[in-house]
């Protein structure tokens, strides 16, 4: 059974399958049955108190907690006595596929997460709100997509929560507005904004200086390095397809035909014309 640290790759190719996505808010005093569970289940909650036991471990919940159930553990949640509760819950199987001695393995996982812990960072708690939202509508909805959608939520649920407890220092609200000033770039390779750093800061509404420190944080490279290598894998299509050296430069917003060659050789190792040969 693993329950090492998931890479980001390993964690793309989990196999999941859902049995219950739900949305509960719970009556006064409510107690679910004593039962011995065989899936996985992650519970956010996001109002109220309540209790859960699992085997001979009592853990005490308020909003902005999280529990995570491992298979075939004894679990009972108890409302609180006093107020409703309102939480979300989600069942599901989860397998990794694993090549042994050249042949694919299905491993059982056991998910690198505490069983009940605080989200401390309101930011990203926000956003799990949101995601274990989506989930619960995907769920309930019967079109063909949604399933899909529904995968695509839980996976960024189980990424967030991995890379959060991993490093102490993750902070969600940075990783959110990096992410945005990425999503820009990609979207605007083509335009010279090299040189426009305070446009970039003025997207998330952060100055270029914070902006220079916390894209270092989140990603270990610049912003200009980081764009650079946008540039030079949007011209490697480019020149895959007989794109000319200069027009590959101006299409990826280089005005210098030297700088570019310059560029792509510092990434790639080559030099445009000889990758363009190959």
């Amino acid at each position: 059974m693993l329950n090492d640290q998931l890479s980001n790759d390993q964690l793309i190719n989990v196999a999941t399958e859902f049995y219950h996505v739900r949305h509960f808010i719970d009556k006064v005093g409510w107690k679910s049955p004593k039962e011995r569970y065989e899936n996985h289940c992650l519970i956010l909650v996001c109002a109220g108190k309540c209790t859960i036991i699992e085997n001979d471990q009592k853990y005490e919940l308020t909003k902005y907690y999280l529990h995570y159930h491992k298979p075939y553990e004894l679990r009972q949640i108890i409302c609180s006595s006093t107020e409703l509760v309102e939480y979300y819950t989600i069942d599901f199987k989860c397998v990794l596929p694993v090549l042994q001695d050249g042949r694919w393995e299905m491993m059982d996982m056991v998910l690198p997460l505490k069983p009940c812990q605080k989200i401390n960072d309101m930011y990203l708690f926000n956003r799990l709100q949101k995601l274990f939202n989506d989930c619960s509508n995907h769920w309930l909805s019967d079109m063909p997509n949604d399933r899909i959608r529904l995968k695509a939520s839980f996976l960024e649920i189980l990424n967030l929560l991995i890379s959060w407890q991993a490093n102490k220092k993750f902070q969600y609200d940075k990783i959110r507005k990096i992410e945005r000033i990425i999503e820009y770039m990609i979207e605007n390779y083509s335009s010279d904004i090299t040189i426009k750093m305070e446009d970039l800061g003025a997207k998330v509404n952060i100055s270029t200086q914070y902006l220079r420190k916390i894209f270092k944080e989140v990603t270990g490279r610049s912003p200009i390095e980081y764009l650079t290598n946008i540039k030079v894998e949007k011209a490697k299509d480019f020149l895959k397809k007989g794109v000319s050296v200069t027009e590959t430069a101006r299409l990826c917003g280089f005005n210098d035909v030297y700088y570019f060659s310059k560029c792509f050789k510092k990434v790639t190792g080559l030099s445009p014309k000889n990758f363009q040969k190959r």
